[in-house]
């Protein structure tokens, strides 16, 4: 397990950027969907190095994850990460591209197409909100949820 002083000594990590350089002004951390720096053969996501480097602890994964707030997993900047759960990262999440044309957690009701049910995840279940004569009666009950569970404003949204 690497340590805070560890790091520090391989590697500066720049927090208005978000960028790790090694000890020859060299920036690391590759150019994958997630940032990887390898220490002593073992691979490690820039973003959890970012949290070691300031706090001086690395997230328990799989209890703590590190979540990218504006959803890019590259933007590594301190201001743009917290620790949370998948609860509260499932909560950041951009727009699926099996998302309903209705809008997230709204879609016609089963036999019935002049109605719309709204639905949103609790706990990794699935919650009923009701069925709606109109949509955006739905729309609007499926909001309130998102709102009331703490959902971000980016959930739903296209990807960046």
């Amino acid at each position: 397990m690497i340590t805070q002083s560890h790091l520090k000594s391989l590697y500066q990590y720049h927090p208005d950027t978000g960028v790790f350089v090694n000890n020859k002004g060299v920036v690391v951390g590759g150019n994958g969907k997630y940032g990887r720096i390898y220490i002593n053969k073992k691979a490690y996501n820039t973003s959890h190095l970012a949290v070691l480097y300031m706090t001086g602890a690395l997230p328990l994964y799989p209890v703590e994850i590190v979540d990218h707030i504006n959803g890019n997993s590259r933007d590594d900047r301190w201001d743009n990460l917290r620790v949370g759960t998948s609860i509260t990262n499932n909560r950041n999440t951009g727009k699926k591209c099996n998302s309903s044309v209705y809008g997230v957690g709204v879609y016609e009701a089963r036999g019935d197409e002049n109605k719309f049910r709204a639905v949103i995840g609790v706990g990794g279940k699935q919650r009923q909100l009701g069925t709606f004569e109109a949509l955006l009666a739905a729309q609007f009950v499926r909001k309130m949820a998102e709102v009331d569970l703490g959902y971000t404003d980016r959930h739903g949204k296209a990807k960046n």
